[in-house]
């Protein structure tokens, strides 16, 4: 019997039917020590790429595809790097080659990263003197920094919540959260300060990959990608966004489509969070800052009753449909690092097992299939069997708030080794 408990004023806790639904390990013959990400596009077109290093030490990264007759994933000859992204689909794949800036926006950008690390490590110091913060986070801010010769890596390290407690071991209370959240919101207006009248100059190619060779499909010239969903060589959904902008915190998002003749706009809306989904049916959701989630009718943000507590240290979904979407959530102060699934079907939300010392990686999701890959280059499926009794949760004022209470749930259906 699997349990989960719901907080909307009061504790309820509520059982789940048995049913022999479970995790299992997706088995593979090949040997892959770092999965970089898993795509799926069907049961039958399951694409991995894994990162490597070549003799000199320099990473690599290689494009798999699953073969079910042989039982492991044959290795594709395309052009690609570990900076490049890949969107794949069933005859071929889009390819989003990395930003290129010119060099004006180089020295610029350096200037403004070094700048705004200054300026953080000063909100942050004044903290430490204030006894708000412990005095341990400025020392390993600054060590992200020596870390990556990167000054950008140290400050996306005090700008999302699930970013700041994956950093800062010694983040465990909301205030101190708090906190350094509102140190990054001053670092955030010391950039706008700062990028005043700027424009950058970059460019960001996305190009098919179909039949053995590469076609240019746009150029995204300074614009950000949030996300995409590729569905076929004329059907592709791209969300983006301004990356230099005046204004709040998340800039609008652009929502567009690409038919095979060209570029349709389907919307303009403000960016609720840096967690949106597209779905095979096109359709698009976003989880808030607050946890809640929403979804994009077309004209306006639509709130669903459902809002996940922000105590998940760890919180990512994926949409196949509008009645099909998966969340994985860890939460932050469970030492044994157990993730726990959920499943909303447009009416009920239903736990979906776990998985303990496991700490999940990636979660991809297509019609008919649902696979994660976790810390340890293992892969698991997920294997449903038809229910008997459905159960609908209760919605008090219109809305589910699930927060775990502990370990979540009390056992894990797949113990796999710690590392």
């Amino acid at each position: 019997m699997k349990k989960f408990l719901l907080i909307v004023g009061a504790l309820i806790s509520l059982n789940f039917p048995h049913t022999q639904a479970k995790w299992e390990e997706f088995k593979y013959k090949n040997k892959f020590t770092n999965f970089h990400s898993l795509s799926v596009v069907s049961p039958q077109s399951i694409w991995a790429s894994v990162q490597n290093r070549d003799k000199s030490g320099k990473p690599t990264t290689s494009l798999f595809k699953w073969n079910e007759a042989k039982g492991k994933f044959e290795l594709q000859s395309i052009p690609f790097s570990s900076r490049h992204s890949i969107y794949p689909f069933d005859k071929g794949l889009f390819v989003l080659f990395p930003t290129m800036h010119d060099q004006r926006t180089k020295k610029i950008s350096q200037y403004l990263e070094k700048e705004l690390f200054l300026f953080a490590k000063q909100e942050l110091e004044k903290l430490v003197l204030a006894k708000k913060i412990p005095p341990g986070v400025v020392d390993r801010f600054r060590s992200i920094a020596k870390k990556h010769s990167n000054y950008g890596a140290a400050l996306m390290s005090i700008e999302i919540p699930s970013f700041i407690a994956q950093a800062y071991p010694e983040v465990r209370e909301r205030k101190v959260l708090d906190a350094i959240m509102k140190a990054s919101k001053a670092v955030d207006k010391k950039r706008l300060k700062l990028i005043k009248g700027f424009i950058p100059g970059f460019t960001r190619p996305l190009k098919l990959f179909l039949n053995g060779k590469l076609k240019m499909i746009r150029d995204f010239k300074n614009l950000g990608i949030v996300t995409i969903r590729a569905l076929s060589s004329n059907d592709i959904w791209v969300i983006t966004r301004k990356t230099y902008h005046r204004g709040p915190r998340l800039p609008n998002i652009f929502i567009e489509h690409w038919n095979g003749k060209g570029w349709v706009k389907k919307g303009e809306t403000k960016q609720y969070s840096r967690k949106i989904q597209i779905g095979f049916d096109g359709s698009i959701f976003a989880i808030t800052l607050k946890g809640v989630l929403v979804e994009w009718n077309g004209s306006i943000w639509e709130q669903l009753p459902i809002q996940f507590d922000r105590e998940f240290f760890e919180l990512n979904f994926s949409v196949i449909s509008a009645n099909d979407i998966w969340f994985s959530c860890e939460h932050r102060k469970d030492a044994n690092h157990t993730t726990t699934f959920f499943h909303w079907n447009g009416k009920e939300i239903e736990q979906r097992g776990s998985l303990k010392n496991s700490e999940a990686r990636n979660m991809a999701v297509a019609p008919g299939i649902t696979l994660i890959t976790d810390c340890n280059n293992k892969i698991y499926k997920w294997v449903d069997e038809p229910k008997k009794d459905k159960l609908i949760l209760p919605k008090i004022n219109n809305r589910i708030i699930i927060k775990p209470v502990g370990f979540v749930p009390t056992k894990p259906d797949f113990e796999s080794p710690p590392k």
